[in-house]
This record gives structure tokens, C-alpha cells and sequence, in this order.
């Protein structure tokens, strides 16, 4: 949930719903699958090393797309913001 006090402040109104409801869905597809794929690796190798395997390349792509997509800058548009 500490993630979804910050969507609202960096996202226009109108996107901000969309973007927390995107983030739900992915973590809920993320956690199905995951378990499912981890399950399927551990009946079908005997072994939960292919599991472990598994969940530290996904742990480091995530890390590697976190760092690889950068913020981008807001437009200046002239209009003076409020204090």
C-alpha cells in the first residue's frame, strides 16, 4: 500500500485510478502465476532448486526493469504553482 499514497501525487487525476488498478492487477497476475509456475517446477523436477532458480531471475529482472525505466521530467508550463 505505501506505493499507492505516491500514484495519486505524480499521475493527473484522470490517469490515477487506472494506474492503481493496473498495479493491483499485475501483482495479482504476478502472485497466480508465480505460484503456479513454482508449484509446476517443484513436482516436475522433484526439487524445489529450479523454484529458487526461478524466483532469483524474476527477483532480478524486476530489479534491472525498475532501474532501466526512468522518471520523466513534468513539462514547465509557465503557469506559476501555488504555495
Amino acid at each position: 500500500m505505501q506505493a499507492f499514497a505516491i500514484v495519486p501525487e505524480l499521475l493527473p487525476k484522470n490517469v490515477a485510478g487506472g494506474a492503481m488498478a493496473l498495479i493491483n492487477s499485475m501483482g495479482a497476475l504476478g502472485s497466480f502465476v508465480g505460484s503456479y509456475f513454482v508449484g509446476y517446477l517443484n513436482g516436475a523436477t522433484g526439487s524445489p532448486a529450479a523454484s529458487y532458480v526461478f524466483m532469483s531471475a524474476a527477483l532480478l529482472l524486476s530489479v534491472w526493469l525498475t532501474l532501466a525505466v526512468k522518471p520523466q521530467r513534468p513539462a514547465h508550463t509557465g503557469v506559476p504553482v501555488r504555495s
